[in-house]
């Protein structure tokens, strides 16, 4: 026999993200062939199988996402962003 289980809403979700004019699915055919753009100022780490295993990011191309990383993390992040 199924059980009915309920959901709670999630209230961690906040106004300020809007997503009415998203569309799912938007990039999965490129995905699944692997025909993505590439990103400015990212390069990926490739292990001898193939698997991107890090990235390195250019600090001036991101430095938004990196004021951003040490505002949320603060500085004890600092070993694992190295």
């Amino acid at each position: 026999m199924k059980e009915n289980i309920k959901f709670e809403q999630d209230s961690e979700m906040l106004d300020e993200y809007d997503f009415s004019q998203g569309v799912r699915g938007k990039y999965y055919q490129q995905y699944q062939n692997r025909n993505l753009k590439p990103l400015r100022g990212v390069q990926f780490i490739i292990d001898t199988q193939g698997r991107k295993t890090g990235v390195i990011l250019d600090w001036n191309e991101h430095q938004k996402f990196w004021h951003d990383c040490l505002n949320q993390f603060g500085f004890s992040a600092l070993p694992y962003l190295w």
